[in-house]
């Protein structure tokens, strides 16, 4: 979110590789910047900067004159108004979000959620989606899941269908099945979820696991093990589960089992979740082929967004000295297969990562 005063820009005007940016679409230069000529380098039009910069000595004074004497530099005395600028604050509003630094909480204002949900109403009740509507729809829902990460793989599914107008030049498209049920989900995502006071500590990286889980799948059986709650799912189906099927109906039972139980307060809980290539880069896009499978997934990220559960994936290896298998794929996970032997191996699986 800093905005480094080295690369001055102001709202409504283009930015070089600007860090906050907006979905608008980039223009490529003519000339030569930076010893570089197009086509190594764009401009983006931006519509709001914040410039973040700690109050000791006379830097909020540096860093404000580097920014005014950058702006005047490329567009003249003309292309500073006073007006459009903001004084340094610790509660503010900015990039349509209210920031109180002094309380480490954001907000999305009840407007924003309200544009959202008036935004999905208008769209369910049309027949043809035009590409502005569809645009516009977008770039509201792209405000809110900047607050629940995992929701981001699902708006592939829109902007699918936006680029596929764009790329065929469309007018936009007609209302299927397909995009009604995307849009009741996400309305269901905003209704479910609370966007009012979140911990600034919510969105911080952290390379640590709070929960591993292990995900098995043996012929018509898949199986998931939970290491901090010493608990098992098998979900046993009458079709193979390669196709997926199993897969996503047993994450989205264990996530609502096991979600209310590992639900920490102020932050995500982050669990990693070992399992064969498939399964792993199923539950990393969080999407299949069938739209039963897809079903089980969309609900399955709604009790994530519910219990602030964030999913990261490890794929095991297999061991060419136990046949192509690894020792939990080989000998399988049974009903009589001791818990605790289960999840040692998966203590182990943790430090290797």
């Amino acid at each position: 979110m800093a905005l480094s005063p080295a690369w001055p820009s102001s709202g409504g005007h283009p930015h070089q590789d600007s860090l906050l940016s907006s979905a608008k679409p980039s223009v490529t230069g003519s000339s030569f910047l930076l010893g570089h000529s197009e086509p190594f380098w764009i401009c983006q039009w931006v519509d709001d900067i914040v410039l973040i910069e700690i109050d000791v000595g006379d830097r909020l004074q540096k860093a404000e004159k580097r920014i005014k004497d950058g702006v005047k530099l490329v567009f003249g005395s003309d292309g500073w108004h006073e007006g459009k600028f903001t004084t340094w604050s610790r509660v503010f509003h900015a990039v349509g979000i209210d920031w109180n630094i002094p309380d480490g909480c954001i907000t999305v204002p009840h407007r924003k959620i309200d544009k959202v949900h008036s935004m999905l109403a208008d769209t369910l009740g049309k027949a043809f989606i035009s590409r502005k509507r569809l645009d516009s729809l977008i770039g509201v829902l792209w405000h809110v899941i900047s607050f629940t990460p995992i929701t981001k793989p699902f708006i592939q599914c829109l902007t699918l269908v936006q680029n596929q107008c764009r790329e065929h030049n469309k007018p936009g498209v007609p209302m299927t099945s397909f995009l009604r049920k995307e849009m009741t989900w996400w309305n269901e995502l905003v209704f479910q979820n609370e966007f009012v006071g979140l911990p600034m500590e919510l969105f911080e990286k952290d390379t640590g696991f709070d929960e591993s889980w292990l995900i098995v799948t043996d012929s018509n059986m898949t199986t998931l093990e939970s290491m901090r709650l010493r608990e098992r799912l098998v979900l046993h189906q009458d079709s193979p589960v390669q196709d997926g099927k199993g897969i996503a109906a047993a994450l989205n039972k264990v996530t609502r089992e096991w979600g209310p139980r590992l639900t920490i307060q102020g932050t995500w809980c982050r669990i990693i979740i070992h399992g064969k290539r498939w399964t792993t880069e199923l539950v990393d896009k969080m999407t299949c082929k069938s739209a039963s499978e897809q079903h089980d997934l969309l609900w399955c990220t709604l009790s994530q967004a519910e219990y602030r559960l964030y999913y990261s994936t490890h794929t095991y290896i297999a061991d060419p000295a136990r046949g192509g298998k690894t020792g939990i794929a080989q000998a399988g996970i049974n009903q009589n297969r001791n818990t605790w032997e289960i999840q040692q191996e998966l203590q182990v699986l943790g430090i290797v990562l």
